[in-house]
């Protein structure tokens, strides 16, 4: 829980810095440095045997990783009309959810057939494989375009900025009420991240699993969970129309599923399962609608990369706190506490939602849905 919450920490700070870096500095420098020391870290990390070290390394870990939304999402808005720029965040968004899933499965099988460093091992071969193919690739691109990334992200910034005499961040957090959504994000990243790091865990716990089994079972989650993205695009673009709007449903259906889970309809294994799938199914839709919609309603102030580095570095201080806060109620005070205190959190973000929902219908771009 400590490791975990260290890395969490460290890529909250990571995320609010590189976000604002993301706006000035080249995306695909970002992103394939990013890439590449995170694969690096993964790659020694089986080396560490002493808990403080393993801390140390995974401190950077985070640092690495939180190179990489921001800018991404920047090239979105830059090189896309709005409507495309969110049907790709949107894509982009699944990648987090097929990433876990592909994690848990990988880690389940070399825990049983191998050992629990292949993990890390072959996984850090894989990602530094697609550092260098971004770098190839995004090359090969910029040299078979008219004008380079960042060319074009500098030309359309400057005309952004010239049109709307950017104001400051701070002014347009406040007008947007984006101050809430902070809070909100907070929320999200302790229900995302805090429960589906400990419901190996809970279910070994719980029901006396075998790890990598509690493993394997736990790879339900994200396969799942990509509906959560595209259920939350669905529900906004077609119905409710107002990003604060299907947050705040998607926060009252987490919390009427946990729920049921206090309530005592958790002693089937099966049970247990579905409840998790469906509460981290809307947390990933949440997290859809901060990280990949949201900061695409600030293009016309030349501040994507920084809105989606201090909304994903808030989801992710929440996942740091989550992780270590939730393994010490876990053990002082056992489930049925950890329990209610989810519900705690999913009825708090989803007040959180409802009271930007006026402030936030007025400032957003009508023209991304």
């Amino acid at each position: 829980g400590m490791v975990s919450s260290l890395f969490f920490g460290a890529y909250a700070v990571s995320q609010l810095v590189c976000g604002f870096m993301g706006d000035k500095l080249s995306s695909k420098k970002m992103v394939f440095m990013g890439v590449l020391s995170s694969g690096i870290c993964n790659m020694v990390f089986p080396i560490f045997t002493n808990i403080d070290h393993t801390a140390i390394l995974w401190i950077i870990n985070g640092v690495a990783q939180g190179m990489i939304w921001p800018p991404l999402i920047k090239l979105c808005s830059a090189w896309l009309e709005e409507r495309q720029a969110v049907q790709l965040s949107i894509h982009l968004t699944t990648t987090s959810p097929l990433g876990m899933m592909t994690t848990y499965m990988c880690s389940s099988l070399f825990m049983k057939y191998m050992s629990w460093k292949a993990t890390f091992s072959g996984l850090a071969i894989f990602m530094i494989m697609i550092a260098i193919v971004w770098w190839v690739v995004i090359t090969y691109m910029e040299k078979n375009s008219v004008t380079t990334w960042e060319e074009t992200v500098e030309e359309k910034s400057i005309l952004t900025t010239s049109a709307t005499n950017s104001p400051p961040l701070i002014k347009l957090m406040m007008l947007s009420g984006l101050l809430f959504v902070i809070v909100t994000c907070i929320i999200n990243g302790g229900l995302k991240d805090g429960v589906f790091t400990w419901v190996p865990t809970y279910l070994i716990e719980n029901f006396a699993l075998e790890p990598h089994l509690a493993t394997m079972m736990t790879t339900i989650l994200p396969l799942v969970n990509l509906s959560g993205v595209y259920f939350a695009k669905y529900m906004n673009s077609r119905f409710l129309k107002n990003e604060m709007i299907t947050s705040a449903m998607l926060f009252a259906v987490t919390l009427g599923t946990l729920l049921l889970m206090l309530l005592g309809l958790n002693g089937n294994i099966w049970t247990t399962i579905i409840i998790f799938t469906i509460s981290t199914s809307m947390m990933i839709g949440v997290n859809t609608i901060l990280t990949g919609i949201i900061p695409l309603h600030f293009k016309r102030y030349n501040k994507v990369s920084s809105v989606t580095g201090v909304l994903n570095s808030s989801i992710h201080l929440g996942g740091a706190c989550s992780g270590f806060i939730f393994g010490v109620v876990s053990e002082q005070f056992g489930w049925d506490m950890i329990r209610m205190l989810w519900c705690i959190l999913a009825l708090v973000g989803g007040i959180m939602c409802v009271i930007v929902i006026r402030r936030w219908s007025k400032f957003r771009d009508v023209n991304i849905i």
